[in-house]
This record gives C-alpha cells, structure tokens and sequence, in this order.
C-alpha cells in the first residue's frame, strides 16, 4: 500500500470533539468521516480506534480492508469488509468493474487485498478488467484452498458462484446438515452434510428465465415480469403466467427441502440470492435467509487462502 494514499485523506470530527484535532484528545465513540469524496458511491464510516492505530505507524500489515466482487449473470456486485463485516455494498453493470473497484481503492485505502467470483468469466475476457485492478483479486474457483471437501464428478464445472455460497455454508458451523438454496437467474441447489462434505444438487432456469422462455418458446404468450400480486389460480394468461411460475419455483423448492428432511429432521435450509424475497414468506419450511451469504462466503474464502 502506498504512503501517499493515506497522507491525501483529509479527516474531520463531529463536534463532540470540542474542537480537539489530535487523536490524543478524541474521546470514543467518536465517529469519523471522510470529507465529501464519494464520487458517486457512497460515505465511508471507519473505527476510530483502527484510525488511531493506523495514526501511529504506517506498517501494511494493518491493512484490513478487502474487495469482494461478485459478477452474476446479471449484475456485478461490490462489498468492502472489513474483517468479517460488510461496510459498503453497491451494484453495477459488467462494463463498470475497471472503473468502480478502483474508485473503492481510493475511498478505502486500507483495502490491501481482493477476490472476485465470474459465473461467465465475463471480467476474465472482455479487456482482462479484473487484471486492472490496483489490487491483487484472487479468483474463485475450486482451484483455490477450500474449507470443504466436494464430491462433485466434475468440480471443473461448478460455478464459482456455488463455491462461495457453499464456503459461506460451511462458516455457519453448528455442525448440520445443511442446504443452500440460491434463487437467482438461475435455481441451484446444493448439500453441504455435518463434516462439511458437499455432496451435488441441482440446477433450475430462476425466474426471469421462465419468463422469457414462455415469451420466446411459444406463438401467442405475452412476456410479462414478475409481481408480488400472484392469485392462487390464475383466471386469465397473465395471471396464469405468474401463478404457475411462482408456484412452480414454490413447489419446487418445497420439494428438494422434503426430500432431505425426510432423512434428516434438523436439516438447516439457508436461502439466498436476488430473487428471494419474491418467496414472500410463502414456503410452509422454516428457512434462514441470507441475502449476503455469497460475500460472507468469498471473504472467508479470501481469508481461507491468505
């Protein structure tokens, strides 16, 4: 890391200092904030108390910050943790990833280290963006250092995707059997057993795909996109449309939960990606959702092989 990236931040307290500028003199929990150099993307809050270290002695080692990128099918998504908490989040197209990480290494300076998943290897190939980037990105794949072992016959082609979200499984302990459920572009689902095993699953079209494959695959149907609104029966072609997708994935779902929890009663279910929160409470299984296990997963994995 540079010296000269941290001597061009310029800090500035909250008035509960009472007018001191010295670290010596801040009382915590005084916040700090960086003065107006958001550049489109969003405030910087950092600890004091690792400011006040950093104050101190410029030594890399304190470096702590890391960038996660996540690049779907349909969006690139962008985390900074520190540790193992998110502190800024923001999404993007694919043609943005050159431009936006770098900006995220000029906000927080203290990021010294990167990993990114690519479902279609989009950044690997369109200008090597991801090779751009002020900071060495690790990539994953099931090439790198793992917390779990796979019993996937072809661990060439399981998604980098599928490897951070099991990898995030896997820091959940509590020594279960567990089952991701990723409701994305696409609809994977994948077992990770008690000793940390993953065993397979299975690969669905999510939403948008049914959508477009009734619009593109037949004659008459219209393309519609998704509503909260979903009638029971649908009593029209659009409503007809809505219901059967929705609670086709329903079902679905439902039945992959069943099938495990026939052999296991405490199977715990997590539940993640864009498009979960269209399940609206609707499943009759008790499942943990978490939005952000794919991050969680790929700054373990980051943290893993460092």
């Amino acid at each position: 890391m540079k010296n000269n990236r941290l001597d061009s931040f310029k800090w500035y307290l909250q008035e509960s200092n009472q007018g001191h500028t010295d670290f010596q003199s801040v009382a915590l929990p005084t916040e700090l904030r960086y003065h107006s150099l958001l550049l489109g993307i969003g405030k910087i809050r950092i600890n004091l108390a690792f400011i006040t270290s950093l104050h101190s002695s410029h030594n890399d080692s304190l470096v702590s910050m890391k960038l996660i990128i996540d690049a779907g099918n349909s969006l690139v998504k962008y985390y900074v943790f520190e540790k193992d908490g998110i502190i800024f989040e923001k999404y993007s197209n694919r043609n943005k990833v050159y431009e936006i990480s770098n900006k995220l290494l000029e906000l927080y300076p203290m990021i010294g280290s990167g990993i990114y998943s690519d479902v279609g290897s989009v950044l690997d190939d369109n200008d090597k963006q991801i090779h751009k980037i002020g900071i060495k990105m690790l990539k994953c794949s099931m090439h790198i250092k793992l917390p779990f072992k796979s019993m996937y016959k072809t661990p060439e082609t399981l998604g980098s995707d599928r490897v951070g979200l099991i990898a995030g499984a896997s820091l959940l302990g509590q020594k279960k059997n567990k089952l991701v459920i990723d409701l994305g572009s696409c609809l994977t689902v994948d077992f990770l057993d008690q000793y940390d095993v993953h065993h397979g699953g299975y690969i669905s079209p999510g939403y948008g795909m049914r959508y477009h494959v009734l619009k593109d695959r037949t004659a008459d149907l219209p393309k519609l996109q998704f509503t909260h609104t979903i009638d029971t029966i649908g009593d029209s072609t659009n409503s007809s449309i809505h219901a059967g997708i929705h609670f086709g994935i329903q079902n679905e779902i439902e039945s992959y939960i069943c099938k495990f929890k026939q052999d296991d009663s405490h199977l715990m279910v997590i539940a993640t990606g864009g498009n979960v929160d269209r399940l609206n409470n609707s499943l009759k299984s008790k499942i943990f959702v978490d939005c952000h296990l794919l991050a969680r997963g790929l700054n373990y994995l980051l943290d893993y092989n460092t």
